[in-house]
């Protein structure tokens, strides 16, 4: 079986903007207003970051449909380096500043101490990122050649002088076919 970049970009940009929204830290507070805890998704603590990444590298590779070679390799670094960017996103929320992910909680701002954990969905986020730079990379490499429509046979047109043809025409015979009562296909 042969690799091709583009349905395994496309399914890697499909499981990315599903990770963007699964839950990346759980986030726990205590105060005087009392205790809590919240799932947080990595689009709300990015601040949209990680959703809009996805989305972007999505409509890259929507482009890609409509390019030709040249054009699939400039839109192929272009996906290279969003992925990237998705890959730095998710290693980046392996350290998560609670104090910002409590801004993201309303009942979470007056407390005093809040913690927050990672899960693994920051992780399956890099893994997918780092995918699509290989797929990417890949498109670069070797962009897939456009598929070619077959070429229909034109009719031939056979005939020596123009008035003739002409003529043809205002009797009612067709000069393209071959013969009387023939028609090419």
């Amino acid at each position: 079986m042969r690799f091709t970049p583009r349905p395994a970009l496309a399914l890697c940009l499909v499981a990315a903007f599903g990770v963007a929204l699964a839950p990346w830290w759980t986030l726990e507070w205590q105060g005087a207003v009392g205790s809590g805890t919240a799932a947080i998704d990595g689009a709300t603590g990015t601040g949209g970051l990680a959703q809009v990444l996805v989305v972007a590298a999505a409509g890259g590779l929507l482009l890609t449909l409509t390019l030709r070679q040249a054009g699939r390799r400039v839109v192929g670094v272009l996906l290279g380096l969003l992925c990237a960017g998705i890959a730095a996103v998710g290693i980046a929320a392996f350290s998560p500043d609670a104090a910002r992910l409590a801004a993201t909680q309303p009942a979470a701002t007056l407390a005093t101490d809040v913690t927050a954990t990672a899960t693994v969905w920051p992780g399956v986020a890099a893994a997918l990122g780092v995918f699509g730079v290989v797929a990417a990379g890949w498109l670069v490499a070797r962009p897939m050649a456009a598929r070619r429509r077959p070429d229909h046979e034109a009719p031939s047109l056979e005939v020596a002088d123009s008035q003739a043809s002409w003529k043809a025409m205002d009797s009612g015979i067709d000069p393209t076919q071959d013969g009387p009562g023939q028609e090419h296909s």
